[in-house]
């Protein structure tokens, strides 16, 4: 992503004046590619817009930023089931369905 230039990825700027496309909604997402193995997908977030906690279960996640800024929590699991994701498919789907918390901690 270092090589890439925001021009290149068709963003004509970096806040919603400049860039009424990317910036139309408080949080819009843009996939540039991907497949079974992967997904790489722009976010484009409105100042001072929340994103909502959620989790990528069985999921490695790269983050980089490309412009502005941005302040964020972390926080870890406390049941091992959980923090380890031991739990099937379809425990994971009732989970979301539910609206269930799972308890956790804040990391950083």
């Amino acid at each position: 992503m270092n090589s890439i230039s925001l021009k290149e990825l068709g963003i004509k700027g970096t806040t919603a004046a400049e860039d009424t496309d990317h910036f139309k909604a408080p949080l819009s997402r843009v996939t540039i590619d991907g497949n079974d193995d992967y997904r790489l997908v722009l976010f484009f977030i409105k100042k001072g817009q929340v994103m909502p906690l959620h989790d990528h279960p069985n999921m490695s996640v790269y983050f980089k930023l490309m412009f502005g800024k941005l302040s964020y929590h972390s926080y870890d699991k406390v049941d091992d089931k959980f923090k380890y994701n031991r739990f099937s498919e379809d425990e994971h789907a009732e989970l979301l369905e539910s609206y269930s918390l799972i308890d956790a901690k804040k990391s950083r």
